[in-house]
């Protein structure tokens, strides 16, 4: 039994337990969107408290 014929095989059988069981695609039609919820508070949080500033230094007293 060569490489294809195993992914098919085992396709075949991934697809026949989700048609079985129709609960087990909701975990990962779940998860993607809370994914990029978090992602995005992650990434996103640094411009909500100021993290990527690009002014310069703000003390202007002379020497």
């Amino acid at each position: 039994m060569g490489k294809w014929s195993r992914s098919a095989a085992l396709t075949k059988i991934s697809f026949h337990a989700i048609r079985k069981d129709k609960k087990m695609p909701l975990f990962p039609m779940m998860s993607g969107p809370v994914s990029l919820v978090v992602m995005a508070s992650f990434f996103g949080s640094p411009f909500f408290v100021g993290g990527f500033d690009i002014g310069g230094p703000t003390n202007t007293t002379s020497i």
